[in-house]
């Protein structure tokens, strides 16, 4: 299939951040006595729910969610400002993806973040558009609305597109779309996430391959 548009994930694709999305929330929930660990935190990254689920994880009051969004955000945004790393091979893969194709960025990530992430790498000149959190509210992954929505703005059917994440949720998302999903996978990747892809890689410098023999 030669794709219409490749369209990307964001944290845990192109740019090592979970790590520091892992610190951030670790001081955010110490302020209410929760030692999170990272086994802890691994599980409940994958599941990709919000702050208040966690919260009733935790079985926190919800008065609580400000302060800890608060702090969440403070330590997370300096982090993504000052230590945010390119994934390997991710920068040389957008900039191959975008001579052959629309490129998109559809993230959970909400808009804030992505500008501070932006402001360390510059990532957004490899594409056409980026959709966050912000656009999708509270059709989130895996509904596949911010998928199709990346589609619409580069008008393109998104049965012709390719989306490339790092989760289960990315994963059923791209199905969801008529997309072809591609899990590349890591460290906070579940194990069986990759059994709904259509491609699956251990690294990024694959996806050549998979987009010159598309």
């Amino acid at each position: 299939m030669n794709f219409h548009a490749i369209i990307f994930d964001l944290d845990g694709t192109l740019v090592e951040t979970v790590d520091l999305y892992e610190e951030a929330c670790m001081e955010a929930f110490a302020l209410v006595k929760i030692k999170m660990t990272k086994s802890e935190f691994s599980t409940l990254y994958k599941t990709g729910w919000s702050l208040p689920q966690w919260l009733t994880h935790y079985c926190i009051d919800n008065t609580e969610e400000e302060k800890l969004r608060a702090k969440r955000d403070e330590v997370y945004l300096r982090l993504l400002k000052t230590k945010a790393k390119w994934r390997q091979g991710a920068e040389p893969i957008l900039s191959y993806a975008k001579n052959i194709a629309p490129t998109a960025i559809v993230t959970g990530a909400w808009k804030k973040y992505v500008e501070a992430l932006d402001e360390n790498m510059q990532f957004s000149r490899y594409t056409e558009t980026i959709i966050t959190a912000d656009d999708m509210q509270e059709r989130m992954k895996p509904d596949p609305y911010g998928l199709t929505l990346a589609a619409k703005k580069l008008k393109v059917d998104p049965h012709r597109c390719l989306y490339v994440g790092d989760q289960e949720f990315d994963v059923a998302a791209a199905n969801a779309a008529g997309m072809v999903s591609c899990l590349v996978q890591h460290t906070y990747t579940g194990k069986d996430a990759h059994k709904n892809a259509k491609l699956h890689t251990n690294n990024l410098e694959d996806l050549v391959k998979i987009l010159q023999s598309a």
